[in-house]
């Protein structure tokens, strides 16, 4: 009895402080997006084709700031 009891305080606790945590709000301050594009040649044998790679990679990356909702 005794158990269930702290087990449920337990989880009242931490459903309490994840809503508490969500108020506080979490803003994006900054984005960055970077856009490479690379071109490699592979040398085949004399009998084949040589080739051509090309690859483009997009990366994105948010900064994110903890404040008060507005």
């Amino acid at each position: 009895m005794a158990r269930n009891t702290l087990l449920r305080s337990l989880m009242i606790s931490l459903t309490l402080f994840s809503v508490w945590g969500c108020t506080l709000g979490m803003k994006p301050s900054k984005t960055s997006v970077k856009v490479s594009n690379t071109m490699s040649n592979i040398d085949k044998a004399n009998d084949e084709k040589d080739q051509t790679k090309n690859s483009m990679t997009i990366s994105v990356q948010q900064d994110f700031k903890w404040g008060e909702n507005e």
